[in-house]
């Protein structure tokens, strides 16, 4: 009997390596943007230059045009002599006073949304309800029957720094007014000689007759092989007679 052939081991699977994860990227432009990045997670909080790069692992100690590139940042607020770098806003608003000089800088476009406010002040509940309560700015909150009825959702500047009462007289016939009810209402205006607005005819559209489209006056034509004109073409050619 033939001695039975010993298998050949498989090759084990090639391992594919790829880039490795640096963290922070090899270019500049992605190095500047994660920087910053990182900046808007730690704010409103600051942190120091060496910090940074020691602790979190950017290299803005030794990279210096990664560091000139992140201090001129329009969203990096840079501070040399503590050498503290802090995420910048749109607005810089850390105070009550910060929200009524930015609403007061608002008052052409009316007012400002909430959301905007978080965006630079996560914690800018607790001094917009003191403004509230103190008649600084009026507050528009959502409506409706969901969890989120009556969430602020924008704010405007109490330009008058109190509430103006409303008069009695012109506030009752508002409230205590009745309004007639559709019948009643429509029968009114009828009697006035005045017609419902659901009721005005509207003009027939009458339908567009398709305007034909005869030749074209003052049109030259051009005439293309002028020099078979006349010529019979079904029937066969012959030559003529000598």
């Amino acid at each position: 009997m033939a001695e039975p052939v010993a298998k050949k081991p498989r090759p084990a699977p090639a391992t594919v390596i790829g880039p490795s994860n640096t963290g922070t990227g090899a270019e500049i432009g992605t190095q500047l943007f994660v920087c910053v990045e990182h900046l808007i997670g730690l704010y409103p909080n600051s942190i120091r230059r060496e910090d940074m790069a020691m602790r979190d692992g950017f290299n803005v100690l030794y990279n210096e045009e990664l560091f000139s590139r992140l201090i001129k940042h329009h969203s990096v607020k840079w501070d040399p002599k503590l050498e503290l770098l802090r995420y910048k806003p749109e607005y810089d608003l850390q105070s009550a006073d910060d929200v009524v000089a930015e609403l007061r800088r608002w008052l052409p476009r009316g007012g400002m949304p909430v959301a905007t406010i978080k965006k630079s002040w996560p914690n800018c509940m607790p001094a917009l309800e003191e403004l509230e309560r103190s008649k600084r700015i009026y507050v528009i909150r959502t409506e409706g029957s969901t969890e989120r009825a009556g969430q602020p959702k924008t704010v405007f500047l109490n330009q008058t720094g109190k509430t103006q009462p409303i008069d009695e007289a012109f506030k009752r016939p508002l409230v205590e007014g009745k309004t007639p009810d559709n019948p009643e209402l429509i029968k009114e205006l009828e009697e006035a000689g005045l017609t419902p607005a659901n009721a005005v005819a509207l003009p027939a559209t009458l339908p567009s007759k398709a305007k034909k489209k005869g030749p074209g006056k003052g049109r030259r034509v051009k005439v293309a092989n002028q020099h078979i004109e006349g010529v019979d073409f079904s029937r066969d050619y012959k030559p003529a007679p000598q």
